[in-house]
This record gives C-alpha cells, structure tokens and sequence, in this order.
C-alpha cells in the first residue's frame, strides 16, 4: 500500500507467472525514491482480487495495474487513488485499518475498523537484499561487518573481548512523534480529554449574543436615498430551499420580521456540491456605508510564522459571522425580501460590506494574548508549537480565551495536536508549505500526470520552505521579452544538509513602455521590482 504512488503496478515477472494479457497503453516515464528510470514502453494488465485482513475479511483491489520491475521486493503496489477513496488510518503497530461509518443513537457519525492489514517492517520478506545493501555500505565505510553467526561462534572460544550493539535507526531531523506506542497513546488521550473539558465550545450556536464591544454597526450616510429593491423571482427549487433555511434561522433566533425601509433581495448561488447557498444581495447598502479599513492580514505573513513549528492544531468557527451580534440601532439596515416574507438580521449576515473587517478585528483582540503561537484568518484559528508539551498548554489557553468571548467551534473542521493540517489553502507542516491539491483538472492522464509533477517540484516541500529570521537571503531574479520574476531564497539545514530552499516566487508581465527597454534594462527591471516586492524581508 502507497499512498504517494501515482498508479498500481504489478512486478514483470509475476504477471507473467499469472498469465495474464498485456495491453499497450503508450510510453512511461517512472520515477522511484527520487530516480528517474529511461522513457520504456507501458504495459497493462486487468487485476480482478481482494487483499485479506487479519479477521479473514477481504478489501477489493481490481483495477489496471501497470507492469513495473519491482525487483522481486513486492508482486503488488496499490497506488494513492485507492487511498483517496477508502477512509484508513495506519496505528502505531503499522496495521492499515479500513474504516466503516456507524451511527450511534444519539446521531453522531463514529468509523469503525471494518479490515486490518498488517504490514512488513522494510526489512521483513526482504533479509537477503536488505543484508547485502548493509555489507556494501559497510564495505564503503571500512566496517568490518559480521553475521549473528560469526559472533556466536566468536563468544564461544572464551575471548576477553567486550562486545557492544548499536542499535542505529533512521530518524528524520525535527522528528516530534517517533512510533513510541507510550507517547501517542498519551496523545490520544490528550485529544479526548481536551474535546471533554471544553465541551461547551462544540455546540451548535443558538440566539443572540448578549451586547457587547464587538457589536457590529453600519455607519451608513444620513443624506443618501434609502436602498430598497423588488424581490427576485424564485425556482420551485429556490422557493423550497428559502423555506428550510429561513425556517432554521427563525427557530435560531438569527432572523426576525421586519418593518424596515431599508430593502435588500436575496439570491441562491449554488455551491461545489450541487447544494444552494442563500444569499442577500446588500449592494445598494454597501454603497452607502462608510467603508471600515482594519486590514485583513496577508497570507505570506502568516505562514511565515511556522518556522520551527513541528505540531499544530487547527480551529473553525461554527457560523462565525452569526456569532456577532448586530448593533439593535442598525439592525433595520440588514432588512432582506422573499416572495412571501420580509426578515432582518440580529446578527451578522453575509455579504455586508464591513462584515470581513469587524469579524478580524474581534478576533485578534479575543487572540491578542497569544498571537505569538496562534494566527487567525477570519474564522480560522491555527495554533503552532514546537514540542508537544508547550502545545497543549497553549491549545487550552486559546480555548479559555474562545470560551471567555462566548464563541462556538464546527467540532467536524477542529483537528488536534497533528503533524500536518491545512490553513487558508496551503498543507503545513514541520518540512515547509503545500498548496493544497484540488481535483480541477480534466485532462487525459498523461497531461494530468505531468501537470501534477510540475506543481509537485514547485510547491511542495522540500521547494518551498518557512522563513528563518536568522539566516541571509537569496534572490534570484530574470527577464523577458514579456515578463520579470525572480526567487527569494534562503540556505537552510534539510535532512542533514545545508541546501538552498525557495520561500516564494514573484512576476509579473512587463508593461508597454518596459518592452521597448535594452536588455541589460530589463534585467535591472527584473532586480529592482523583486527588491520592491521582498522589502519586507530584505530591508
């Protein structure tokens, strides 16, 4: 099982042992543990069969699988999209468990192991080759390299010699979490006692807040015309959405009926899966509304901060705009029509021309305390340590704080104390920065394939890295007869090693006056508009 395979394969030899019909499926290019193998010819094979767990009971694997020599390490590998597709964990005994859902009585969702797979340690089913690797590295070093044998008959003639074992293991540096069945199971439990003790904070909100500093007002100007729209006309879908949400908001005490004069129609947009998402159209009030400027951050700023960082957990905001409280003198503004309704808001509804300001500002006063180890992106908390006992404690003090301003968490989006979580689009974690895949390209597999390798070297760890406030820069820069661009850059230890890791990437096309320049111009161009856009770090 390979998560990080790109497609099954099946061994040379073995499928001709099986006898199976080889199809033509054009050229390959493979590339294993950072090898890349010449161009060959690609050969398929229809695999119909199941994979049998411990229990006795079977998983299908049937598929193409491609022809590969595997060098008799293994007949089989079962490639990322079967992953992808199967809920699995892997326990610190190596055993891959193939998840069910159950629901319990209370309604909540649980996954339960419904297949256990036990899997061989790198070295199991393998002695011989793993043994001859060892004796050549061991050559390569000047080792003298004995068997088990060997020593057992060098004990047994008396000799005064002491004999020591090494026990010597790969570990990757900054390593957090080794398989020490003790400290995972320690933070299994932390995971559970946290959800436990602050209970509170994962049920779903209900009402009104309590006024309050973080009231949200709507400045809007005294001598402008008072915006007010017919209603839009609804599908029979629509119609019957409205119905559901406006019913969940009445009951959640969020909507009420309304006398305003202030009139806003609503729209459905749909959303990725299909569903429609209710919207109210406040164009003409924004226009009128004095424009709050407290900034929303940067991203680059923000993922800046992860440096070092080895463990992480991730908080959502249930409804978060609906957990701040409309100032009662301004909630006539938000005033919203149906074909057959007229509601306002008590609380913040979307599209508000200031609401994405309010929100931030609230937040970071909340988290104020603790932005040295937790950042925030609207309704998205990360908290990021270094060594697991200073991210418990700090975890709970940013949950005291969310309890203290009366906030509620999506329990479904928090994920606690992991090596690797996502934050507004990227995968962090303890190597550098991802951008996060999304199925968005419909192109044949070749194009596909090739496509996901140019992403891969460019945005995946080891390319891009976090920043060290310690260490120099680097920056790289080149023209064009139509753009400039350039790489900011720093040297960084990496697995052992001093190498140059890129932090991000600028560009940008060259203007119609800026292609008339020489060419030694436009690389001075190159340098100078790079030296703008990473002033912040090489001031």
């Amino acid at each position: 099982m390979d998560p990080g395979a790109s497609h099954c394969y099946i061994d040379s030899t073995y499928a001709k042992q099986l006898g199976l019909p080889l199809h033509h499926a054009g050229r390959m290019s493979v590339i294993t543990a950072g090898t890349k193998h010449p161009t060959s010819e690609r050969y398929q094979v229809w695999l119909e069969g199941n994979i049998c767990g411990i229990a006795g009971n079977y998983a299908a694997i049937t598929g193409w699988y491609t022809l590969f020599d595997l060098k008799g390490a293994y007949d089989l590998i079962v490639e990322k999209n079967w992953h992808s597709t199967t809920r699995h964990m892997v326990d610190s005994g190596n055993v891959l468990h193939l998840l069910d859902e159950e629901h319990s009585a209370d309604g909540r969702v649980a996954f339960v192991s419904k297949l256990a797979l036990k899997g061989l340690r790198p070295h199991q089913g393998r002695y011989r080759e793993v043994h001859n690797h060892w004796r050549s590295v061991a050559r390569a070093a000047s080792i003298n390299l004995i068997s088990a044998e060997e020593t057992g008959r060098s004990r047994s003639k008396a000799s005064q010699d002491r004999i020591f074992v090494f026990d010597v293991r790969e570990r990757k540096l900054g390593e957090e979490f080794g398989e020490d069945e003790s400290e995972l199971a320690d933070l299994g439990k932390w995971r559970v006692q946290i959800r436990r003790e602050f209970d509170d904070l994962f049920q779903p909100p209900k009402g009104v807040p309590p006024p309050g500093e973080h009231d949200f007002c709507i400045h809007t100007d005294p001598t402008a015309k008072v915006p007010h729209r017919q209603p839009y006309r609804m599908t029979q879908a629509e119609r019957a959405e409205f119905e559901v949400q406006i019913r969940k908001l009445l009951a959640n005490g969020w909507v009420t009926n309304s006398y305003s004069r202030y009139v806003a129609p609503i729209i459905f947009v749909k959303k990725p899966d299909a569903t429609l998402r209710m919207c109210v159209d406040y164009r003409g009030l924004n226009k009128i509304t004095a424009k709050d400027r407290y900034p929303l951050p940067y991203i680059e700023d923000l993922l800046d901060k992860f440096h070092g960082a080895r463990v992480f957990t991730k908080l959502d905001l249930a409804s978060g705009y609906h957990q701040v409280r409309v100032h009662s003198d301004d909630c006539h503004k938000t005033a919203f029509i149906a074909p057959d309704g007229f509601y306002e808001y008590k609380v913040i509804p979307f599209g508000l021309a200031n609401a994405p300001a309010a929100f931030m500002r609230m937040m970071h006063k909340i988290l104020h305390p603790h932005r040295r180890n937790a950042i925030v992106y609207l309704d998205d908390v990360l908290i990021f340590s270094k060594t697991l006992a200073e991210h418990k404690a700090q975890v709970e003090g940013v949950l005291r704080a969310l309890r203290n301003a009366r906030l509620r968490l999506s329990e479904p989006k928090c994920v606690f104390g992991t090596l690797e979580t996502s934050f507004v689009g990227f995968r962090v974690n303890k190597y550098g920065i991802h951008r996060e895949e999304k199925n968005e390209y419909a192109w044949t597999e070749q194009h596909r394939d090739q496509f996901e390798d140019l992403k891969r070297a460019l945005t995946s760890a080891p390319v891009l890295a976090t920043l060290d406030p310690d260490a120099d820069f680097i920056l790289r820069t080149d023209a064009s007869d139509t753009a400039i661009g350039g790489v900011l850059a720093q040297k960084q230890l990496f697995e052992g090693k001093m190498v140059e890791r890129p932090l991000g990437y600028f560009s940008r096309k060259v203007h119609t006056v800026e292609t008339r320049y020489r060419a030694y111009h436009r690389e001075l161009l190159a340098i100078s508009a790079n030296l703008n856009h990473w002033a912040c770090y090489v001031h």
